[in-house]
């Protein structure tokens, strides 16, 4: 994911924490639902925000994007 993806997403759904624009889908943090997506922010369920653009938290250095089934699949495997 480049830095310059718009993040489409809307409350209800989920997205994946991930420590960097281009990590894979197997360094996955965690998986938040989204609680509200405006023109700008996307806020997720712990308070959270990110940048709508790129997908950057506006509070430190990591990203989100739309969960996939390889990110919940890279969750259950560290869980074990």
């Amino acid at each position: 994911m480049s830095t310059g993806n718009w993040i489409y997403v809307v409350p209800g759904d989920e997205v994946a924490i991930l420590p960097h624009s281009d990590a894979p889908a197997s360094k996955v943090i965690e998986i938040q639902r989204v609680t509200s997506a405006g023109p700008v922010l996307i806020q997720l369920m712990k308070g959270q925000r990110y940048h709508r653009i790129g997908g950057k938290s506006i509070d430190g250095d990591t990203f989100i994007v739309p969960v996939t089934k390889e990110h919940r699949a890279a969750l259950k495997r560290d869980r074990k």
